[in-house]
This record gives C-alpha cells, sequence and structure tokens, in this order.
C-alpha cells in the first residue's frame, strides 16, 4: 500500500495498490499537511501531522479512512512540525513550541493513542526527528536568527538527556537528519539546513559543512572569463564563488542580490543590490573593496565593456549608469548616464565598445532598446546593427536568436534568460516552465532544431556558459538551485 499527499492547504490523503495501479480510498483534511506515515507494526493505521494538525487514520475492513483527532480545543494552535516512530511502535512527534510528545498505543481493540510523556526540548521549533537502534532519539531544532541545535535523548531512560551540540555559524536550523552508520555509538549523522547546507559528524565531537548551498532564489550568476569557475549571487543574501562543484568561498551581504558581473581581467567581481548599491569583492578571496552607491532602486543587470574600462549598471528606475573603472576595476568614476522609465533587465556591450544593447519591461511586455555610446543617444532604427557583434550577448531578443522565439517546435515557449557560447557556436536558452534548450547559433530559423532538458518548475533565472565551452550553469527556483550541465557533442544541426 502506498500513501500520497496532494496539494499544499486543503492536503487529500489518498491510498494507493501500487502494484495494481489503483486507488483504494482517498480523504479530505481541510488542513496543511507537511507529511505522514503507516504504523511499523499495524497495518491499519497512518498518521499524518502539519499546520494545526496530528491525526490518526484507521481503515477499517472496506477500506475506508476513519480519523481521529488527538488534540483538545487548547491545543488546536499546534504545529506539528515533525515525526517518527520508535522500535517499539510508539509514536514521537516535534512542534513548534519546542515540545517533544511521545505517544502509546493502547492495547484495547480502539486502538486509541495516548501521550505517555511531553516535555521542552528546544528554544526553538523541533523540526527534526532520528530515532537509532541504539535506544537514541536526536532531535533538531531552527530558530529565527539562531543557529540549529541537535541533541540526543535515552529512549529507554524516560527520554533523559545525553548530549547535545550547535551547529557552526552560518549554518542555518536544521531541516533533516539522516545516520551515517546503521549501528553507531557515536551517533554519527548527516545534517540537513534550512539554509541548504549539509554537515557531517556526531554530537559527541563535531559536525562539519561537506555541501554548500543558497537557501533562496539564485537570481544573478556570472562565469570567469579564463578560468573554469563562476560566482552566484542570490536573494538569500549570499556571494558564493564555485569551481564547478566545489565552494571557494562564501560572502553573506547587508541586501539582496539581483546581479553580479566579473571584470574581464578576472580580479574584480561586482554585485548589484535591492538598494542601488554596487558591492565590489576581490575575486581570489571575496574579500570587500569598496561599495558604490549608484541609486536608490534595484540593480537587475550589470556588465564591464570588453576592455574592462566602462561599467554598464542597469536599474528597475530605467536608467543606464556608465562608471569609468581604474586600476583593473579597482576604482570607479560616474561618466554619464542614459536615461529610461522602464527597469532594465538584460545588458550587452557590441565587442567595440562602441553600443549597448539592453532589454526592458514594463511587466506586459519586453522590448530591446539601443545605445550609441559615442554619442550617448538611443537609436530608434536597428536595422542598420544587424550584424554588430555583441560581447557575450544574454540578451533575449534579438535578429541571431529569433529562432528560439518563432520556433514552430515550441510556439508556446517563452524564453527568459540566454547566453551565446564563448566559439559563438552554440546559444543556450532557459524559460518559464524550467526548460533549457541549446540551439545552433545564429538561430534565425522558425524551425530551428534544439536539444532540451527539464530542469525545475518554475522560471530559469539565469543560464550561462563556462570559459572554455565545456559546461553550462544554470539557476532557477525559490529553492536556490545551481545545475552543472556538461556538454557533450551531439548533432543538433
Amino acid at each position: 500500500m502506498m500513501m500520497i499527499l496532494e496539494g499544499l492547504q486543503d492536503t487529500v490523503l489518498s491510498l494507493w495498490d501500487w502494484q495494481n495501479d489503483m486507488e483504494v480510498t482517498r480523504s479530505t483534511t481541510g488542513q496543511s499537511l507537511l507529511g505522514g506515515a503507516f504504523h511499523p507494526l499495524e497495518d491499519d493505521i497512518i498518521v499524518t501531522y502539519g499546520r494545526q494538525h496530528l491525526a490518526f487514520w484507521l481503515k477499517d475492513g472496506n477500506g475506508a479512512l476513519n480519523r481521529k483527532d488527538p488534540l483538545s480545543a487548547g491545543r488546536s494552535g499546534t504545529n506539528f512540525l515533525s515525526m517518527e516512530f520508535l522500535s517499539d511502535g510508539r509514536l514521537v512527534t516535534g512542534n513548534s513550541r519546542g515540545f517533544i510528545t511521545v505517544w502509546g498505543l493502547s492495547e484495547d481493540s480502539g486502538k486509541v493513542f495516548f501521550i505517555q510523556k511531553e516535555f521542552k526540548a528546544h528554544d526553538g521549533e523541533v523540526t527534526a526527528l532520528l530515532p537509532l537502534p541504539e535506544g537514541v532519539l536526536i532531535s533538531g531544532s531552527s530558530a529565527i536568527d539562531q543557529e540549529g541545535e541537535i541533541r540526543v535523548w535515552d529512549t529507554s531512560k524516560k527520554f533523559a538527556g545525553l548530549a547535545s551540540a550547535v551547529l557552526p555559524t552560518g549554518s542555518g536550523g536544521v531541516t533533516s537528519l539522516c545516520p551515517q552508520k546503521t549501528v553507531t555509538n557515536e551517533w554519527e549523522v548527516f545534517v540537513g539546513t534550512n539554509k541548504n547546507v549539509i554537515l557531517e559528524g556526531s554530537v559527541m565531537w563535531a559536525l562539519n559543512p561537506v555541501v554548500h548551498g543558497h537557501c533562496d532564489d539564485v537570481r544573478a550568476m556570472a562565469c570567469h572569463p579564463d578560468q573554469p569557475c563562476f560566482v552566484t549571487a542570490g536573494l538569500d543574501r549570499y556571494i558564493c564563488k564555485w569551481e564547478i562543484t566545489s565552494l571557494i568561498w562564501k560572502v553573506q551581504s547587508d541586501s539582496e542580490c539581483f546581479s553580479v558581473t566579473i571584470h574581464p581581467h578576472g580580479s574584480i567581481v561586482a554585485v548589484g543590490d535591492e538598494h542601488g548599491d554596487v558591492t565590489f569583492l576581490n575575486m581570489e578571496d571575496g574579500l570587500h573593496v569598496t561599495t558604490l552607491p549608484v541609486t536608490n532602486n534595484p540593480l537587475y543587470t550589470l556588465k564591464y565593456s570588453p576592455d574592462g574600462d566602462t561599467l554598464a549598471v542597469g536599474c528597475a528606475d530605467g536608467n543606464i549608469y556608465l562608471f569609468q573603472t581604474h586600476s583593473n576595476g579597482y576604482m570607479y568614476k560616474i561618466d554619464f548616464v542614459l536615461p529610461g522609465s522602464v527597469p532594465i533587465l538584460m545588458l550587452d556591450w557590441s565587442v567595440d565598445g562602441s553600443h549597448l544593447q539592453a532589454v526592458f519591461t514594463d511587466n506586459e511586455y519586453h522590448d530591446i532598446a539601443f545605445w550609441d555610446l559615442k554619442r550617448k543617444e538611443k537609436i530608434h532604427t536597428a536595422n542598420q546593427l544587424k550584424e554588430l557583434e555583441w560581447y557575450k550577448p544574454n540578451c533575449t531578443l534579438g535578429y541571431k536568436i529569433n529562432g528560439m522565439w518563432n520556433n514552430k517546435h515550441i510556439p508556446e515557449a517563452v524564453h527568459v534568460c540566454c547566453h551565446v557560447s564563448n566559439s559563438k557556436q552554440l546559444l543556450a536558452a532557459g524559460d518559464k516552465n524550467g526548460y533549457i534548450r541549446l540551439f545552433r547559433y545564429p538561430s534565425t530559423s522558425d524551425k530551428a532544431a534544439y536539444y532540451e532538458e527539464k530542469q525545475c518548475s518554475t522560471d530559469v533565472n539565469v543560464i550561462q556558459f563556462l570559459f572554455d565551452d565545456n559546461h553550462l550553469i544554470s539557476t532557477g527556483g525559490p529553492d536556490g538551485a545551481i545545475f552543472v550541465w556538461k556538454l557533450i557533442p551531439s548533432n543538433i544541426v
């Protein structure tokens, strides 16, 4: 038998005979559930938990589910965030008030659960539970503006506390626990956190991070001009440098980050934030160099000119700010402003540095505009720019990438990001439904062939080739995911 929970708000519980692909029964809960499980010793009992919800479901001889709610009216506001069964069949739950509750099953025919013990386990929410075979229970907590905590309890001695440990600074709160070994006397575990960090170790000696990541939308990413590394920045206020899959450094910002670019010499990384500031970091170690106030609005895009002498900053106020750079990107001075009225989303420089193109939006449509930088004026007739070469282009509109828009194979696709390979042979694009596609470049035909993969169910935020075109990096989804794709030669024509 398989249990399925459907829906985030009004969750529906259904049971399936998975071997025969047949639904046995279903029931509407009317509440927001986080999880559930079959009782390990009683085939006809199911337990579900969630927001202001804890319920025991008894399956009768006809397969129907009968619900029993153990909470009294005075306890109805409790959120149950974790649940596990002990080896003897007792149920353990953790709630939002920091309490662990142990439930026993009565021996009468009514199969009624009752509270055997309840105790304050953590100051924060009890977000994870893990029973181990040697008779201990490990609990994990999460609290606002505090690091997570792990505690160990002796299940055979009235849940006496045995040990505790606080996660390292910056790790976040505990969301999941997993044993490293089947049997261990040192309680070795893996710990997952709400900052997308995975730690390994023991409560007895140390917990060390082994996997790092973002924990919110990664809105910005830039690849190094001549090394196999890239920088990401997101709404979680973290800026990270990666070498393929290894984290090199991680820096916390004071603001949500929307854009990032790397100086052509590879020495400086510039990050645009929600408050209109550009923060400059040393590419080698992530140390702060300087902060440049630009405006009071979010900076959605920024890009260095091919020679690195100018930084163009596209803003939500519709303006493009151009700064002269000196000392390989360590010093900046305002040059001039290209005025506008709707948010600038993307920027590209021409290879010779004489022109800019930018994609802008008013939330109803996207359009592209061009500027002659020598004259400091907008170009209203773009036909003369058809053959102009753009430097590492990422604007989603343009003559040479029409094949990803007016394509008969994918007429409904709405591409929200793209990038041309360094060899200028491939075009990578990401759409609003989480698909990434690889086209030949230039791509102008309405029958242009492509290769596609589905990476997530929401927008692909950014997509870029690494400097040698051997890998493609993409980001997308509110979970802070970063995807690294290995490019393999194929027969796309």
